[in-house]
């Protein structure tokens, strides 16, 4: 008689059956497969997305720098006196940004990947100016060969 595996994880909603290497392909209870824990969360999402929205703006109104706070780990004392310091401008391409919205903060992702610790933030961006920053950091041959591009070229028309 063969030795089965011990059966640790089924899929309440599929019925797919997982061991324990498996793991990581089930919620933490194991009670459901990955796929079927989005199409859960989708379908309680589109069923009370109006109850979310009102959540999320009552929490704004409650503490509208959080996001800078919890991400990039400035005080709004801070942030204000960044947007002082650059006297409300890009710091790359100086345009005056209109309202807190256009603003990006900058910061550099190799000391911090996902959130900063506020030591790395390095200043205020426009979205332009963010992108393009982010691209080159990504892919530092670019810079160098765009410039080489834009020296040697000329209208063929």
């Amino acid at each position: 008689m063969a030795v089965q595996e011990p059966i640790s994880k089924v899929c309440r909603v599929c019925g797919r059956v997982g061991n324990d290497e498996e793991a990581d392909e089930f919620t933490k209870r194991g009670n459901l497969c990955l796929a079927c824990k989005r199409v859960k969360s989708k379908a309680w999402y589109a069923a009370n997305r109006e109850r979310e929205r009102q959540k999320t703006q009552a929490r704004r109104a409650v503490d509208p720098h959080r996001h800078t706070r919890e991400r990039y780990g400035l005080t709004e004392f801070q942030f204000m006196g960044m947007w002082l310091r650059q006297e409300g401008r890009c710091a790359i391409c100086k345009k005056v940004f209109e309202n807190r919205k256009e603003c990006h903060i900058d910061h550099d992702h190799a000391c911090c990947p996902v959130n900063s610790c506020g030591a790395c933030v390095r200043g205020l961006l426009c979205r332009t100016c963010n992108l393009g920053l982010w691209y080159v950091e990504s892919n530092p041959d670019f810079a160098s060969a765009a410039v080489a591009y834009l020296a040697k070229s000329k209208y063929t028309a």
